[in-house]
């Protein structure tokens, strides 16, 4: 019985390949997500949508696939029929791709372990915000916030500090209705929100933000996403979020608006 089950694996491995494709398949990519325990993440989701696309192949059948961006593994997923062969698909994906590192989400168990399962220097790329433990918000009277137009795109620019990655990120989320600009009463420019579905017919809405310089240090950060947290639920929206390890004033500020980290993106590099 054991040299038979042993002969099936052999067998299993001799027919694992993989193939460049175009776009995964949808129902794949619905299965992936649907595996999830929690809401994917917005920057993962922008690597994946501009990445490399392999499909694993168990002889002529979709067991899975692969998605590389940069030389990191950004995304994998096999169906049930795969999981005999998760460590030895990832090791083909890598070899064939040419990545030497992995991002993975805490929450995705099955790239996680596959990706744990070699040998690799790890570390803390991203705190993920999943879980919000206060839901409420305080309006300030002070502050007036007003949906941005494109009148707004110069002045945005000038203030946004790498925040966005150019004008046509500014007016894709103006397009959306999603880029707040909060101001005080006098019209001085305090910051601007932004809010984006996740991925389309789901109800995850990631949310940012950035503050003018001149008010940084004030609590205009966490008032920001204070305030989005509030307009995504009050839409019946779930806000999520996320950011960089190393941004601690982001995480103080996400955090005092009521969100908790309870997931985080780790890199393995090989």
């Amino acid at each position: 019985m054991v040299w038979r089950s042993f002969a099936i694996y052999a067998l299993l491995l001799a027919m694992l390949k993989v193939r460049p494709i175009a776009k995964i398949p949808e129902f794949l990519r619905n299965a992936y997500l649907g595996s999830l325990s929690e809401p994917q993440e917005l920057y993962v989701e922008t690597l994946v949508q501009t990445g490399k696309k392999l499909l694993i192949c168990d002889s002529e059948r979709w067991i899975g696939y692969a998605i590389i961006h940069d030389a990191a593994i950004v995304e994998f997923f096999l169906l049930e029929s795969g999981s005999k062969v998760r460590s030895e698909a990832f090791d083909l994906a890598l070899s064939k791709s040419g990545a030497v590192r992995a991002l993975c989400k805490t929450f995705d168990c099955l790239m996680l372990a596959a990706a744990a399962a070699k040998p690799a220097r790890t570390r803390t790329v991203g705190l993920l915000f999943r879980r919000i433990v206060d839901a409420s918000f305080a309006n300030n009277p002070e502050v007036v916030p007003r949906v941005a137009s494109k009148n707004d795109v110069a002045m945005l620019l000038s203030v946004h500090d790498g925040f966005f990655d150019g004008s046509s990120e500014i007016e894709s989320y103006m397009t959306e209705g999603g880029l707040f600009i909060y101001e005080s009463k006098d019209k001085d420019v305090l910051g601007c929100g932004v809010f984006k579905r996740v991925i389309p017919g789901r109800n995850a809405f990631d949310v940012g933000m950035v503050v003018a310089a001149a008010h940084r240090r004030k609590g205009t950060g966490t008032y920001i996403v204070a305030h989005l947290k509030n307009h995504c639920l009050s839409a019946g929206y779930r806000p999520v979020c996320g950011c960089s390890a190393s941004n601690i004033a982001s995480q103080r500020s996400l955090e005092k608006a009521g969100f908790v980290a309870n997931h985080s993106l780790i890199e393995f590099a090989y």
